[in-house]
């Protein structure tokens, strides 16, 4: 299974969304080149939908995301951003709560209105899924994800 990231000058990547949605992340951050800079990344469908995966950051990535997909890169800039880069205006303390709040979201694909004519960004909604607790950390659930790759032998 794996995905395809778009971004940049309409270049793509393939990224195997078999793990946890924050070494997915990490690894597409450093692949795609914004390994450096301070800005949130995330994913949407090519139809605009948003996956909001950093809301899921220790799920199984390819519970949330459709194998043979391709997503484009999105940037989540905060308010004072002026640019993809990162490059934020100063503020104050008084200031912080709003700058965590209030946020644009940026494709970081090029000329998406071109490539993608029917692209609109929309928050992806999932009621399932928004009502579901993180994995829990006790050992049946260990036991479970050894079994899955192929380590029976788990000691309590």
């Amino acid at each position: 299974m794996f995905i395809t990231v778009r971004y940049g000058l309409d270049q793509s990547l393939l990224f195997n969304p078999s793990c946890t949605v924050v070494n997915l992340l990490r690894s597409i951050r450093i692949r795609c080149g914004y390994g450096n800079s301070n800005i949130d990344i995330d994913l949407a469908d090519e139809a605009g939908v948003m996956k909001e995966l950093g809301k899921y950051q220790y799920e199984c990535a390819d519970k949330l995301l459709s194998p043979n997909h391709i997503y484009v890169l999105i940037g989540r800039l905060p308010a004072a951003t002026s640019s993809p880069d990162g490059e934020a205006d100063v503020l104050s303390e008084q200031d912080s709560f709003a700058h965590k709040t209030s946020c644009s979201f940026v494709p970081l694909l090029d000329r998406y209105e071109e490539l993608l004519p029917n692209y609109r960004l929309q928050l992806f909604s999932d009621s399932n899924h928004a009502n579901k607790s993180p994995t829990p950390n006790n050992k049946n659930s260990i036991r479970k994800r050894c079994r899955k790759y192929g380590r029976a032998n788990v000691k309590d």
